[in-house]
């Protein structure tokens, strides 16, 4: 995963969208950014408890997705990447991030999963940064594609990819 997403990443941010690259990135990507991260579902599953920890990612994300999305839509007024997603702010990320945090200790007791609370504040950090940085990702690949929306099978959630943007990244954090 790591092989992809860091050259993917750098030319995201160097902005270096040169033509000769751009089909081998869409041959490359697609099957390697899917494939590799949504793998770790099933892996998951597989765990004592995996339908908890299958679940804790999942919901851990959308709070950390929606305490960044309505804070930075009521107080957010520092862009964090303007060219890539003109909408997020630091301060919408801040409060994701903490979100997660708080999620996260709150979910995992309830999930009935045996982690320490150290560790679920530590995880709840964790993926509260991979959710903001799967999502600006995300945000990089449609920029490079000059799309505006990965789909249009949720309406006004810029499409499915925009959905999971940053969950795959977060089955990977569990699940390791």
């Amino acid at each position: 995963t790591l092989a992809i997403v860091t050259p993917l990443a750098l030319l995201i941010s160097y902005r270096i969208f040169q033509p000769s690259i751009r089909p081998w990135l869409l041959a490359l990507i697609g099957p390697m950014y899917l494939g590799a991260t949504l793998a770790h579902g099933p892996l998951l599953r597989r765990f004592d408890d995996g339908t908890s920890w299958l679940l804790l990612p999942i919901l851990v994300t959308f709070a950390v997705d929606t305490s960044a999305y309505f804070t930075g839509t009521t107080i957010g007024r520092h862009k964090i990447a303007p060219r890539i997603s003109p909408g997020k702010t630091w301060e919408g990320t801040i409060a994701g991030i903490a979100g997660g945090t708080i999620a996260t200790t709150i979910l995992i007791p309830a999930l009935g999963l045996d982690v320490p609370f150290w560790a679920s504040a530590l995880l709840g950090t964790t993926i509260g940064v991979v959710a903001i940085l799967g999502d600006l990702l995300e945000s990089g690949i449609k920029r490079m594609a000059q799309m505006k929306d990965a789909g249009s099978i949720i309406p006004g959630h810029g499409g499915l990819l925009d959905r999971l943007d940053s969950i795959m990244f977060n089955l990977i954090v569990v699940y390791h």
